[in-house]
């Protein structure tokens, strides 16, 4: 049987597609050369902006058109949405939850699915303890197969305990849990013996990663590991490679781990730092717990301490209540951080985030204009460095 992986979104997806394709090969399956020669296709969703949700509808519309007979599996951020599993089950054979994806070829060999509504239904559980949050991240400890000969992604936590309001991963993702150290060398392991020179850290909020180690892993002497004692023992231990991490949080953007930056010359000096908006106001809407001077803060005291530190964000304009005058705020932080990049999201409401019920009152035109405008602001360094 002939597979094809169709990812959307983030950096984490693409990392969980790896792990996806190198599953179905152990389970012989192949890689089909196109989407539509495939007879099994694994659509791994993205929910967190509504351009990808609409991608990934007309993606599997198109599909099942063309080809009636294909076997079309539903994973990521929209394999649990109610709405979504109305919407699409007729075109849709299989819902699966990306922890749960060990389970997918096993599902396709016998057929033991539920045809009525398509969806792979755990028991549910009101409560998990530590064994089985481990348990929950155990396909990522599938050896992936990586799409990238130069530069690979490794995950070393999933899920998010933020809950800010406009965002949906806590949902689609779960709370977060962290990967056991000795998983993460061995991947890094492996990949620094294949000859890679640099990786990229990944978790949804990658610097609250918090451990508490195996007795028989006594190369890290903690007794718990946070982030920055993980980065640290990571580029100490491969200092070769040259190593990111994506996506933090200001919150959890501390001291510690600006020193540990400083003081490992292959730790990358790009920093990303989301700001999603620079007005209090709106960051407090967001519930997102900092203050644009905190976040000036940070990056002042990161430049201080780390040589040539440099920094991207994320940003959302046009959330509800988004004033002229509070996206002026946001204007103002990134010509005071002069930001290498920035991935500026127009704001979208989605269901299951708490700021769903506010509606969308801010005119796309708005949104448009206030994302042009920053736009030209990174554009204006990118032209100014070429010069």
């Amino acid at each position: 049987m002939q597979y094809f992986v169709q990812t959307l979104g983030c950096q984490m997806n693409f990392s969980d597609s790896d792990r996806i394709s190198s599953l179905l090969e152990s389970n012989n399956f192949t890689l089909a050369s196109r989407i539509d020669l495939a007879d099994l296709v694994v659509f791994n969703t993205c929910g967190i902006r509504q351009s990808s949700e609409y991608r990934a509808f007309g993606l599997i519309h198109n599909l099942r058109k063309k080809n009636p007979n294909v076997f079309i599996v539903v994973t990521g951020c929209l394999a649990q949405r109610k709405d979504v599993l109305r919407k699409m089950e007729k075109k849709v054979n299989l819902f699966l939850p990306i922890n749960k994806i060990l389970n997918l070829p096993q599902l396709i060999k016998s057929n033991a699915l539920d045809q009525k509504q398509n969806t792979y239904k755990p028991q549910e559980k009101s409560e998990t303890n530590e064994t089985e949050s481990q348990e929950l991240i155990e396909y990522l400890s599938i050896n992936p197969k990586y799409s990238n000969r130069e530069v690979a992604f490794v995950p070393i936590m999933t899920g998010c305990n933020n809950f800010c309001s406009y965002c949906v991963v806590p949902y689609a993702r779960g709370r977060e849990i962290s990967r056991s150290p000795e998983e993460i060398f061995k991947e890094i392991e492996n990949l620094a013996k294949r000859g890679y020179k640099k990786i990229t850290l990944l978790g949804q909020n990658v610097n609250s990663y918090f451990y508490k180690p195996s007795s028989d892993f006594s190369t890290l002497e903690s007794a718990r590991v946070n982030f920055s004692i993980l980065l640290d023992f990571l580029a100490k231990s491969f200092p070769k490679i040259i190593f990111g991490f994506i996506s933090s949080h200001p919150k959890d953007f501390s001291e510690e781990l600006m020193h540990v930056i400083a003081q490992n010359k292959n730790i990358s000096r790009e920093i990303h730092l989301p700001l999603q908006s620079g007005s209090d106001k709106i960051l407090k809407a967001m519930n997102r717990p900092y203050t644009q001077k905190h976040y000036l803060g940070l990056v002042e005291k990161a430049r201080q301490i780390i040589t040539g530190a440099e920094f991207t964000t994320d940003v959302i304009v046009g959330f509800p209540g988004e004033t002229e005058e509070d996206f002026l705020k946001t204007k103002k932080v990134f010509e005071k951080v002069n930001y290498n990049e920035a991935y500026i999201n127009k704001y979208s409401p989605r269901p299951t985030a708490s700021a769903y019920s506010l509606g969308d009152p801010i005119p796309l035109e708005t949104k448009k204009k206030r994302e042009k405008i920053l736009r030209k602001l990174i554009k204006q360094k990118t032209t100014n460095l070429k010069n």
